[in-house]
């Protein structure tokens, strides 16, 4: 009977030196942040249009009150990467709490608009 309890202070003992892996900083993936009410195509110069179809942007991150802040651009095409951070930081989202590295992707179509998504990244 003792030996059962000892194992049963050990098990709480040894989960607590557990730690979570947080997703977004270890597999570049975050959980929702909320609802996306306004999206903002970014303005692209006639001579960057043919960089537009099928870019893919991974956009790093803070949430204040539904309003990006700290925005950086992690990947896709060096050339679109400032009209992206200019155009996403008009985003809005419906989060009401405060998001630190958060993490979004923006696909672009061929006449450089946001792809309107489906699912949540």
């Amino acid at each position: 009977m003792k030996i059962k309890q000892i194992l049963f202070v050990l098990l709480f003992l040894v989960t607590g030196f557990a730690e979570a892996i947080d997703p977004c900083s270890e597999h570049d993936y975050c959980p929702p942040q909320g609802t996306i009410h306004v999206m903002v195509s970014p303005e692209v110069s006639g001579e960057h249009h043919k960089l537009c179809d099928g870019a893919s942007f991974m956009v790093r991150f803070s949430l204040r009150m539904g309003q990006p802040r700290n925005v950086v651009v992690k990947s896709g095409p060096e050339a679109l990467r400032p009209a992206i951070v200019k155009s996403f930081k008009k985003w809005r989202f419906g989060a009401t709490e405060d998001v630190d590295g958060a993490v979004e992707k923006i696909l672009l179509t061929s006449v450089c608009s946001v792809q309107k998504k489906g699912a949540r990244w």
